[in-house]
């Protein structure tokens, strides 16, 4: 219950991000502008759960991207 309540606050936080992003972008010129990541990451920091998450899956995309030249390579 605790998981889906901090989903939707994020979701929310999220539109609010991209909405805000949206109305200050006009105001700034596009090498300063704000993206809504950057912007999602101060609001809601990666916690240690989503890094070794994301690790993981890093670390499944490499192995097969290893796998595919190694055939390429003995094809």
């Amino acid at each position: 219950m605790c998981e889906g309540a901090e989903y939707r606050l994020k979701r929310f936080d999220s539109t609010l991000a991209f909405f805000f992003t949206m109305t200050t972008n006009i105001h700034l010129k596009r090498t300063q502008q704000i993206k809504v990541d950057k912007l999602m990451r101060i609001l809601h920091p990666p916690t240690k759960l989503d890094k070794i998450r994301s690790n993981r899956e890093f670390m499944k995309e490499w192995a097969e991207q290893v796998s595919e030249v190694e055939e390429r390579k003995g094809s």
